[in-house]
């Protein structure tokens, strides 16, 4: 007996096996009391056998293209500012920087107000009584600061041997100078004296010189020695005391 041949169960036999139930049974029957409108009226494996097998995976589609980037959206609004933070410690000093160059040398500045004032004893005197002084005046010195130098020079007329000296005076300055003893006839010295002072106003300057117990004589003699004041006016003078040691 030739074997039999098994055909695979398939959604066309199916198909076909309900249509010759329907066929038999009537059409009026079937549609009154077996149409199908919901899968819940087939039988779960009817279902399984109706849905088949799960067909090869198809090819993969073409890539798409990419997409054009947007335009930037508008810049949105500047947030709250927040709070402060906590201070932090001292960082560690840095190493020292190399040293610059030498920058160029400045413009010289102007200079100070300086003037200089000078009177000269015009000629020499003579014989000059013993006790008696003369003196030289320096007057009409405008308002300012002062740096002033005086000297006498004298010479005796007489062999006595006696002594000289000089007073100078600005305002309530003094300053004194004198000459050892002097051996008496055409012995000759120039006494010297200085001083500073700030005249408020219009000032004066005078030096007076005397010999105590000989004639004698003011010399203007640039050779040996001339008789004059000198006031040079400073743009400050600044005073100040030591004690000696």
């Amino acid at each position: 007996m030739p074997p039999r041949l098994k055909r695979p169960l398939s959604y066309a036999n199916v198909a076909a096996t309900l249509a010759l139930v329907f066929s038999m049974t009537g059409g009026a029957f079937a549609a009154t009391h077996y149409l199908i409108t919901s899968t819940r009226q087939i039988s779960p494996r009817v279902l399984r056998v109706l849905h088949g097998r799960r067909g090869p995976a198809g090819p993969q589609g073409p890539r798409g293209t990419g997409a054009s980037r947007g335009p930037t959206g508008p810049k949105g609004a500047t947030g709250p500012k927040g709070a402060t933070g906590s201070k932090g410690g001292t960082g560690s000093a840095g190493a020292a920087g190399a040293k610059g160059a030498t920058g160029p040398t400045g413009l010289t500045g102007p200079l100070g107000p300086s003037e200089a004032y000078e009177l000269k004893l015009a000629a020499s005197t003579t014989e000059i009584a013993a006790g008696s002084s003369q003196t030289l005046t320096l007057s009409g010195l405008a308002a300012g600061a002062y740096v002033i130098e005086a000297q006498g020079t004298i010479s005796l007329s007489e062999p006595k041997a006696t002594t000289a000296s000089c007073r100078l005076e600005a305002g309530t300055e003094l300053s004194t100078g004198s000459a050892p003893p002097l051996a008496g006839t055409g012995s000759t010295v120039t006494i010297n004296a200085a001083l500073t002072h700030v005249f408020a106003s219009v000032g004066t300057v005078a030096m007076s010189c005397s010999v105590a117990d000989d004639k004698w004589d003011f010399i203007d003699a640039p050779r040996e020695g001339d008789t004059r004041i000198v006031a040079t006016r400073v743009n400050e003078v600044h005073q100040a005391t030591a004690a000696a040691t």
